[in-house]
């Protein structure tokens, strides 16, 4: 299965890090993507639904 996935500047994604068998857009809702770490460490992306609740974490760099 092809997924055009895009940036937010419309600009196409030409790399292909999905999970074996994604992105498959289960019950027509995954439109968005997630690493998905209990798989490959290389090819571990899937898709999901844009409204999952997930866990995350950010990093900033300090404030001189």
């Amino acid at each position: 299965m092809s997924v055009d996935f895009k940036y937010s500047l419309t600009l196409s994604l030409f790399y292909s890090y999905w999970a074996p068998g994604e992105p498959n857009d289960t019950g027509k809702e995954e439109d968005c993507a997630e690493v998905y770490t209990e798989h490959d460490t290389v090819k571990n992306w899937n898709d999901k639904s844009c409204s999952a609740k997930l866990n995350w974490i950010c990093e900033r760099g300090g404030v001189n």
